[in-house]
């Protein structure tokens, strides 16, 4: 995982694991914010930013994103 915001990275993984990720992209509210996790451009949808930091141009579909609505929160590389 790639923590892409001022979350920890323990605060990123219980939100995921809040949302119950079965491959298919997820919004829902968690703690009276909202949240998403999913591609790239499902989460820009929400938070209207890309990623932040170097690593961006790395991330390609074996990525799975978490954002709220004030920014990207983590990147989880799949497989």
């Amino acid at each position: 995982m790639t923590r892409l915001g001022s979350a920890s990275r323990e605060a990123c993984l219980e939100l995921a694991r809040s949302l119950a990720f079965a491959g298919e992209p997820i919004e829902a509210r968690v703690d009276g914010r909202r949240v998403r996790i999913g591609t790239e451009s499902f989460c820009r949808q929400l938070c209207r930013v890309p990623p932040p930091g170097p690593a961006h141009p790395n991330f390609d579909a074996c990525f799975v994103f978490l954002a709220d609505e004030g920014g990207f929160l983590a990147a989880f590389e799949c497989g």
